[in-house]
């Protein structure tokens, strides 16, 4: 088995005191929902860690939570199948503009994934997944709450083929190049646009779509951050032993996945922007010499949803595959061709 900690976003699904989840026994959802939630969650955890748990002032009440899992393999797995579907056009709008556009979507109906303690949770408490409210039920049996504080015990996980995945957009690329002045002066434009990104994680879930937003969330091996688009431009000019080029990376503001359950919960992420410069001069035909800046204005890296709390930000972590956290950086090389 592999133990795996990871940071939740929706807090103890048990805990009377957590603010965030709606599926979580709060008294403000409807009372009936919430004695039997509440019943189940008590007999998890047994007499003794029922009485202990809730009755401790100090139990979970904030919407961060630690996942822990004991990961083990799963021998009865199978290989994933997958339906691609793309098409794509070019034109030469002129002698020197080419536009290509492609549309793409990839659908997998038995992905491979493990499961997560958050998914199990809300399968279990979820009264249209469990109607009776069976803590037998093969997402309640699976979790484990110690019985004598009631707190969440790692739970055992394994690989499945429950989980589909859908998703679709965009690729739209304009190349142009120009005489200017004594070189030439070229412009690529790459933009991808998201259509549908859409996650359910067996045949009997809802499927959530997550455009828009840092998910998804519900199956940990896809890929999270789902921009409505992201846009990648280089402006290049090259004359002589001379090659310059201009780059702008530009990613739009995105909502975190938690708003989903918890609409305005979370500070959006805002948009990003950056720059960078590059230059390469051919000393002679064996002989080059490059040189750049990258980040060129320092922008700084953005927050990835800081919620509120006491009128300031709670959350002052950042995503370093998008945003980045060195700052203005210089490079120099030089390459011999023997």
């Amino acid at each position: 088995s592999e133990y795996i900690q990871a940071l939740g976003s929706n807090g103890d699904w048990c805990s009377d005191l957590n603010p965030v989840n709606p599926l979580s026994p709060n008294p403000t959802l409807n009372p009936q929902y919430h004695q039997q939630a509440r019943a189940l969650c008590e007999a998890m955890m047994g007499p003794l860690g029922a009485q202990e748990f809730y009755s401790d002032p100090l139990r979970p009440s904030g919407s961060g939570s630690n996942e822990f899992q004991l990961l083990a393999g799963n021998i009865n797995v199978r290989p994933e199948s997958g339906r691609t579907f793309t098409a794509g056009v070019v034109a030469n709008v002129t002698d020197n503009i080419v536009l290509t556009l492609d549309y793409w979507r990839i659908r997998i109906n038995d992905m491979i994934s493990n499961e997560l303690p958050s998914v199990l949770y809300e399968r279990c408490l979820n009264p249209a997944n469990n109607l009776r409210f069976d803590p037998t039920f093969e997402p309640c049996a699976k979790l484990e709450r110690d019985p004598e504080s009631g707190v969440h015990l790692p739970t055992h996980t394994t690989y499945t083929n429950e989980s589909s995945i859908d998703f679709s957009g965009y690729d739209l690329q304009l190349d142009w190049a120009g005489e200017v002045g004594p070189g030439t002066l070229t412009t690529n434009v790459l933009t991808t646009i998201s259509n549908s990104v859409k996650t359910r994680v067996n045949a009997d879930s809802p499927w959530t779509e997550w455009k828009g937003t840092s998910g998804p969330t519900d199956i940990i091996s896809t890929e999270p951050y789902v921009y409505d688009y992201r846009i990648f431009t280089t402006l290049g000019y090259s004359t002589g032993p001379w090659t310059t080029s201009l780059r702008w990376r530009h990613v739009p503001s995105i909502e975190s996945a938690g708003n989903l359950t918890s609409p305005g919960r979370f500070t959006p992420t805002g948009a990003y922007n950056v720059f960078d410069v590059a230059a390469r001069y051919g000393l002679r035909d064996n002989v080059q010499i490059r040189f750049g800046i990258d980040n060129l204005l320092d922008a700084d890296p953005e927050l990835t949803f800081p919620e509120p709390a006491d009128n300031r930000p709670a959350n002052h972590l950042t995503n370093v595959r998008f945003y980045d956290l060195l700052g203005r950086r210089f490079y120099v090389g030089m390459s011999v061709q023997l």
